[in-house]
């Protein structure tokens, strides 16, 4: 998570349903974020994989067919 810390315009990462993330957590961006500007600041909101210890956008590039109708 630092690198993408220090190399991007991103100012935070905050997980979604009790992840917590800290400076020891991988991000796996799969090449797509999409962050949300929040209170002046550029945070992107992570999700659990099923590898323990890495972590995900919430979006992804490839919506689920079902899920982008609403």
């Amino acid at each position: 998570m630092q690198r993408l810390l220090t190399s991007s315009a991103v100012d935070a990462v905050e997980g979604l349903a009790g992840v917590i993330v800290d400076t020891e957590t991988l991000v796996d961006t799969d090449d797509f974020v999409r962050p949300l500007r929040r209170g002046g600041r550029v945070v992107l909101l992570v999700q659990p994989t099923a590898d323990q210890g890495v972590v995900r956008p919430f979006e992804v590039a490839e919506q689920i067919p079902c899920c982008t109708r609403h």
